[in-house]
């Protein structure tokens, strides 16, 4: 049932660069966890909601870090009964990344970045904690961040060599995230062949569960 999966996105993949040129509004709209991921890219209007992503992977074991990071959210917002503090925020929060959550580093990088719970923002500081968040786990979602990030920043030359890296390292995942990437700046060309590289790599059932399948 897997290959005849597979065989049939292969078929769909040769069809991709004509019909997404003339459909791409369809698969912006379409009801599935490819439009949550695409959407991050356009969430720079709304200065904290990258802070709350629910992309990056927490362990399951994570009862605490969840707590916390919950208590984080509260002192941002001044909510549940907490008063709007980001500087306890800020306090909390560094006490998960020192223990290596990357989810928490994720976040912290975004306060920083903003300019939240600290004296002032401090973009290079920030791409530091987004690039330790995304050679930590490298997973598909910390990858997508530090690309976001050196995109919103115009880091050209960093942005290239991480891609660069990317390739090179081959992974199913990430060059899906690459393909999602390309979609965003409407590079069709290069979402097809990342894309292509991704079935290659045998993620099949990711490209199904992201409703890339026909």
């Amino acid at each position: 049932m897997l290959l005849q999966a597979a065989a049939s996105i292969s078929n769909w993949k040769i069809q991709f660069s004509s019909s997404i040129a003339s459909q791409p509004a369809k698969i912006f709209q379409q009801q599935t966890p490819v439009k949550t991921m695409i959407s991050t890219f356009q969430s720079n209007d709304q200065k904290f909601g990258r802070f709350f992503t629910k992309t990056a992977r927490v362990p399951q074991n994570s009862l605490n870090e969840q707590d916390t990071i919950e208590k984080v959210k509260h002192f941002l917002n001044g909510t549940n009964g907490f008063h709007k503090d980001p500087q306890k925020a800020v306090e909390l929060l560094k006490k998960l990344v020192d223990n290596g959550s990357t989810r928490a580093i994720i976040m912290y990088a975004g306060m920083i970045e903003n300019g939240v719970g600290i004296q002032k923002a401090d973009v290079e500081l920030a791409g530091r904690y987004y690039k330790q968040a995304s050679e930590k786990d490298k997973s598909p979602e910390s990858s997508l961040m530090y690309l976001q990030f050196l995109e919103r920043h115009h880091k050209q030359e960093e942005l290239e060599s991480y891609i660069k890296n990317i390739e090179g390292e081959g992974d199913g995942d990430r060059l899906f995230i690459l393909g999602l990437f390309s979609l965003h700046k409407n590079e069709l060309d290069k979402c097809d062949q990342y894309l292509k590289q991704s079935i290659s790599k045998g993620n099949v059932k990711r490209l199904l569960f992201f409703g890339f399948g026909p």
